[in-house]
Formats: C-alpha cells, sequence, structure tokens
C-alpha cells in the first residue's frame, strides 16, 4: 500500500449539498492506494455531533476523486428535525421507505422534537424527551432487540403493536424514550392505558375522550385509536365502548392489571361480577370491563342489574 499523500492536509474543503441545504465541510487527514491502484482519502468533518451524550467528530474513507467533485455527507450531522441523526446505517430503507424501524424512529423524533407536529404538545411540549442514544437511528435500530416486546413487534402485523413511553414510567413527570424505559405492546393495550390516564385526570370512562373542544360538551368513544361515535353523555359513551370490548371478546387480565391501580374511592373490591361496587348506584366503564375470566359475562343483565 502506498502513500501518495496528494493533499494539504491543513485545507478545509467547503463540502455543500446540490440544493444547498446542508454544508458538511471537513479537512482530509490521510490519502492511500490500495494494490489495485485505486486512490483513497480519509476525511474528518469540521463540525463536531453529539453522540451518546460524548462530543464526536466523524472520519470517512472515500475515493479521492470525490474531493471538491461530490458531496460528501457526515451522516452523524443532525437533520432529522435539526436534533437527530441517521447514522452510518444501510437498513434505513432496505424495503422502502415505510420500513417499520425508521416509520417507528421518526414518529418518535418528530413527537418530540418537532414543534410543528400535531401531537407536540403532549410530547415534547410536555417534557417529554429522547435519550442521548436514540439521537441517532443507527444506534436506535441496534439497541431494538434489547427493548422488551421487540420479538413480538418484529413478527406481528404491521400496525399491531407499538412503541409505549409510559408502562415502564407509571408516575414519571418527564418521561423519556429509551431502550430501558420503553416496551412493545398492543396498540389495544397501548389505548387502554392512555384511557385510565384520561380517567384519572378527566374523571371520564375508559374508552371515552373529550371532544376537541371541551367547551362543545360531547365525548367521543375510541377503540383501537378509531373513533367510534360521539355522545352528548360520558355514560353512555362509556356504555358503548363496553359493549365493544364486549363484542370483541379477549383475554381481558390485562385491563385487570390495569384497573387494580385505579385510585380511591374507585379501589376494587373483587374481580367477581357479583362484588363489582358502584359509584351513587351507577357502574362506572372500568367496572364494567372487570370480570372474572372465568365467568360467562351478559353485558344486558349486568347493566340491567346494576343502573337504576
Amino acid at each position: 500500500m502506498s502513500a501518495p499523500k496528494k493533499f494539504n492536509y491543513d485545507e478545509v474543503h467547503q463540502n455543500i449539498s446540490k440544493n444547498g441545504s446542508m454544508n458538511h465541510p471537513y479537512r482530509v487527514v490521510d490519502d492511500y492506494s490500495d494494490g489495485s491502484g485505486i486512490h483513497y482519502a480519509v476525511i474528518e468533518f469540521v463540525n463536531p455531533h453529539m453522540r451518546n451524550g460524548k462530543q464526536e467528530y466523524t472520519r470517512r474513507t472515500v475515493n479521492a476523486k470525490y474531493i471538491d467533485k461530490q458531496f460528501i455527507k457526515d451522516y452523524y450531522q443532525p437533520t432529522i428535525c435539526g436534533e437527530c441523526s441517521v447514522g452510518n446505517i444501510k437498513t434505513r430503507y432496505p424495503n422502502g421507505p415505510n420500513t417499520r424501524e425508521y416509520t417507528t424512529y421518526i414518529g418518535m423524533v418528530h413527537r418530540c422534537c418537532d414543534p410543528e407536529f400535531d401531537n407536540y404538545e403532549y410530547y415534547g411540549g410536555s417534557g417529554v424527551t429522547l435519550s442521548d442514544e436514540w439521537h441517532c437511528y443507527e444506534d436506535f435500530y441496534n439497541s431494538l432487540p434489547e427493548v422488551d416486546g421487540y420479538e413480538e413487534w418484529k413478527n406481528s402485523p404491521s400496525g399491531e403493536y407499538t412503541l409505549d413511553k409510559d408502562i415502564n414510567q407509571d408516575g414519571v413527570e418527564n418521561k423519556v424514550y429509551s431502550k430501558e424505559t420503553c416496551k412493545f405492546v398492543k396498540v389495544i393495550d397501548n389505548q387502554m392505558e392512555k384511557s385510565i390516564r384520561k380517567h384519572n385526570d378527566d374523571g371520564l370512562p375508559i374508552g371515552v375522550f373529550h371532544s376537541n373542544s371541551k367547551e362543545d360538551g360531547n365525548y367521543i368513544v375510541k377503540f383501537h385509536n378509531k373513533h367510534i361515535a360521539t355522545y352528548s353523555d360520558p355514560d353512555v359513551a362509556g356504555l358503548r365502548h363496553a359493549n365493544i370490548i364486549e363484542d370483541n371478546g379477549g383475554d381481558n387480565s390485562y385491563e385487570l392489571s390495569l384497573l387494580s391501580r385505579m385510585p380511591e374511592p374507585y379501589e376494587l373490591a373483587s374481580k367477581k361480577v357479583s362484588d363489582i361496587p358502584t359509584v351513587d348506584g351507577k357502574p362506572r366503564m372500568y367496572e364494567l370491563l372487570v370480570r372474572d375470566k372465568d365467568v360467562k359475562f351478559d353485558i344486558n343483565n349486568f347493566i340491567n342489574k346494576y343502573t337504576p
């Protein structure tokens, strides 16, 4: 391997993309030829970047013919929302731009880092942040197998599972997206968790939310994160959601585990239908959902029995 040293190592090479949106200046710190006669240059970008909480400078080895002839990108510069980088990874679009890992990452970054994003006020605007490691997509991608529920998410149909930051950080004020704090859960479970938090905050039945304007007095029913119907009475909306849950059947053990964390005065005395408590003689949504898996549950009989 020869060392022709054809470059001035002190020179800063301006490096601007064709559309002028990126400028990643660099210096050549080494150059050499291999046995085939190809001339290579080792470049170091002038502008540092943060990775895992540390300041670093990116180095790349490129064909020397590209120096001053072609834009050479620093993959670790924060080009996503001005805060996150792609990294040196070739798996960004293995199956097109809708790659599951990348779309999950982009959605998470925009929620936390893009003030123009629709739901930013509930994420970045409310103190939700990304870990240092997850400020780089390459590191996010490589760490995903360490996230709880990864195999289920990876092997499930698209849209069945989602990345959740809340379940493992219950009660934490400023939540963080990280491999330690997140887990992949079914969308329906994620929605149930959100519903219970909303219930605690607003006193609404599970599955029921205020419409976009609280002042209009309307309440919407959601199932699998889809808008099902709108009602003027939150309890009626709660019963509609209960019917939907019942019609879809399934194991309610996850619901029971969440409901057991409800605060007073709604602490459950029993999981058996016959012992479900009421509030002012009228069952609430979370009470309607509580039923022993071994007991056949007839929601109509239940409503007749417990609703005045």
